[in-house]
């Protein structure tokens, strides 16, 4: 056996591999496609509820979710200037 007769059986075997991964890869994404949709489109639901709630609190108590607001704030701007 002679260097070119590896080289040549290496480059062969590197193919084969290249080709199985890439099945393989295809067949996984295959599977994985239908239940990442369906995982996106139930956070998309889920992030409209949300939002709908929110405005639904904030147009029967405007007054709670301004201070609420106010609040949160000044707790971020407290945490913010302990930092640095």
């Amino acid at each position: 056996m002679n260097r070119d007769d590896i080289h040549d059986g290496v480059e062969e075997a590197v193919g084969k591999a290249r080709k199985a991964a890439s099945g393989a890869f295809k067949q996984a994404r295959s599977r994985l496609d239908g239940p990442a949709h369906r995982a996106a489109e139930n956070a998309e639901d889920a992030y409209g509820a949300a939002l709908k709630s929110l405005e639904g609190a904030a147009r029967d108590r405007p007054l709670q979710v301004v201070a609420l607001a106010l609040g949160l704030g000044f707790i971020a701007g407290l945490l913010a200037v302990r930092r640095y």
